[in-house]
């Protein structure tokens, strides 16, 4: 059951959450179940393991609707989580200064699209959904309308940013967050 996330006391509503606090008051993603823990600590990490998502798994969780041979290729190649980066708490929120673009992806199976939509909202994002697993720019490459129509504009935007000295001011010049799923967080600029 997904719990009311308005209360503006809640911590998912601060910016100094954390992805747990966020995610915590919807249903698990699939990515809870098919996770798997190192049995040593992350390198340069807080402590804690790295999380790989398992192999067998790997498709179904982060990239069902890519090609098979490409899905396996990703993940024998995955970059691993640091478990530790998941309770860390967010020092600055990018989002409360910077206009930002959020792409939800309606079958993302490691993280639930409700907890994104509510993400997006709670960043003022302007959202695009796709019907797309976690990996949409990877999986949907042949679909450059789509990519178009979510991307041109936040450029766009940015390049207003940039020419607008008292816009400048008031976040960094020519900067925008571009947020998708398998892009999560980049700043464009």
């Amino acid at each position: 059951m997904v719990r009311d996330v308005t209360e503006h006391h809640t911590p998912w509503n601060q910016s100094s959450s954390t992805t747990i606090d966020v995610q915590q008051p919807f249903a698990p993603s699939l990515l809870a179940e098919t996770a798997r823990p190192t049995p040593y600590d992350a390198p340069g990490a807080a402590g804690g393991p790295d999380l790989y998502i398992n192999a067998e798994r790997f498709r179904e969780t982060f990239c069902a609707d890519a090609p098979v041979d490409l899905a396996q290729i990703m993940g024998a190649a995955q970059r691993p989580l640091a478990a530790a980066a998941l309770a860390e708490k967010a020092t600055e929120a990018g989002w409360k200064q910077i206009p930002s673009w959020y792409q939800v992806a309606r079958h993302d199976n490691a993280i639930n699209p409700e907890a994104q939509r509510f993400m997006a909202k709670r960043m003022g994002s302007t959202i695009d959904e796709i019907d797309s697993s976690h990996t949409a720019f990877i999986s949907h490459f042949h679909q450059p309308r789509q990519r178009h129509r979510f991307v041109v504009p936040a450029a766009v935007i940015g390049q207003r940013c940039a020419a607008n000295p008292p816009a400048a001011q008031a976040r960094p010049p020519h900067q925008i967050a571009l947020i998708a799923p398998d892009l999560e967080f980049r700043t464009l600029g």
